[in-house]
């Protein structure tokens, strides 16, 4: 099952949860889409920059893991997600939005199960072509015009040097007398008449291609600002439609975090009912233990203690499974090593101490009076239980005031 299609469906993602703690990666495809995803960052020259989560899941299936903790996929799901809308390569990781067109709609841009951006990127690489093209048609023709000018220009400079070296190389000599001539002229009235027509013209022509160039170059940029604003609306429609289709995906992703707080309070719910059994079931084992005790003590008779059972200044119980009763207040200490055995103070006074090593023990019903000490430091235990005993009990057993 696709990873992208498996977590769209809550239902599945609380069964996920509630069944496993680890989720599969051979199943859900998540080494190939964090190959994708990391692979990607290299190849725009940008640095791969993941949550330190990312970088840990990766990481453990780089060493040959094939399963990754449930609640460490759910928090890396946002950076999966986020990537998935710019791989137009893989067809079938994510399911459709509940909005998306239908299918057989014209506008449809969705297949059975699959989110597909086929056509916006075909789009933008159209755009992309398109802008491409202009732009070497432009430079083309500005290189064009710059060449005309240039060579217009090449070419009157070429003529007024022309006139120059002309005027430059005429040279008058003349060594007859002209005052004659002058007088002659001094008295004659001349009227000239020069056609500049056609320098004029020339001038106008010239005038009128450098007008018509502008003109040109005008409407060429008038065009290329009507191209650029039609890009313009066209990106603007694009990042409109990738906006709300991130919309989409965040409602979703919302609606997961919904489900999972859901299961999380069922969960803790449970778990509060497990733990009040539990509670419950101790406190009636503990019963039940209390009264097998009673039906166990009540079934066998007690064995009497006072003076004439100590010996050394010990009185010591080893034989197993024995009640025993004392008869009066004693001065020796009482050391237990037989199990099950049952000792009843019958609130006598044990002045002493009463040492425990092993199991199944029940000391009750009186005072303990252990030797005074000589130092806080030194103060002596009325009750030694060892750590080999195992279920001892102390029942209203008191320390005796000195």
């Amino acid at each position: 099952m696709p990873f992208y299609q498996f977590f769209s469906d809550s239902n599945k993602v609380s069964v996920a949860i509630a069944g496993q703690t680890e989720i599969s990666v051979d199943e859900y495809h998540l080494i190939d889409l964090m190959d994708m995803l990391v692979h990607d960052m290299h190849e725009t020259g940008t640095p791969p920059t993941v949550s330190e989560k990312f970088s840990a899941c990766y990481d453990r299936l780089k060493k040959g893991k094939s399963t990754l903790p449930v609640a460490d996929v759910v928090a890396i799901l946002p950076e999966l997600f986020t990537h998935l809308e710019y791989l137009e390569c893989i067809l079938n990781l994510k399911a459709p939005r509940p909005d998306a067109p239908a299918v057989t709609a014209t506008n449809a841009i969705v297949g059975k199960d699959t989110c597909d951006l086929t056509q916006v990127m075909s789009g933008l690489r159209f755009i992309k072509k398109q802008i491409t093209n202009l732009q070497k048609i432009l430079c083309e023709k500005i290189d064009d015009i710059d060449k005309d000018l240039f060579d217009t220009k090449t070419i009157l400079c070429s003529k007024f040097d022309q006139t120059w070296t002309i005027l430059d190389n005429l040279s008058v000599s003349a060594t007859c007398d002209l005052s004659g001539v002058f007088s002659v002229l001094d008295n004659l009235t001349v009227s000239a008449t020069v056609d500049l027509s056609g320098v004029f013209s020339v001038l106008a022509d010239i005038d009128q291609d450098i007008f018509d160039t502008k003109t040109i170059l005008c409407d060429k940029f008038e065009q290329t600002w009507t191209i650029l604003d039609d890009i313009d609306s066209d990106l603007l429609d694009t990042k409109t439609i990738l906006c709300a289709k991130f919309d989409g995906t965040f409602t979703v992703l919302d609606g997961i975090e919904t489900d999972l707080n859901e299961i999380f309070t069922v969960l803790d719910d449970i778990d509060q009912d497990i733990f009040d059994t539990k509670t419950i079931l101790c406190n009636k084992f503990d019963q039940t233990w209390t009264i097998l005790q009673e039906i166990l003590q009540a079934g066998c008779p007690a064995t009497p203690l006072d003076s004439d059972d100590i010996v050394g200044g010990v009185i010591a119980l080893n034989t197993e499974g024995i009640n025993y009763s004392l008869c009066e207040n004693v001065t020796a200490d009482i050391i237990i090593t037989g199990s099950n055995v049952t000792l009843d103070l019958n609130d006598r006074v044990v002045t002493g101490t009463i040492n425990i090593s092993s199991s199944d023990v029940i000391v009750k019903d009186g005072k303990i009076k252990p030797p005074a000490p000589v130092s806080l430091a030194a103060a002596n235990p009325g009750v030694t239980v060892t750590n080999a005993s195992k279920n001892t009990r102390i029942l209203n057993l008191f320390r005796y005031s000195w």
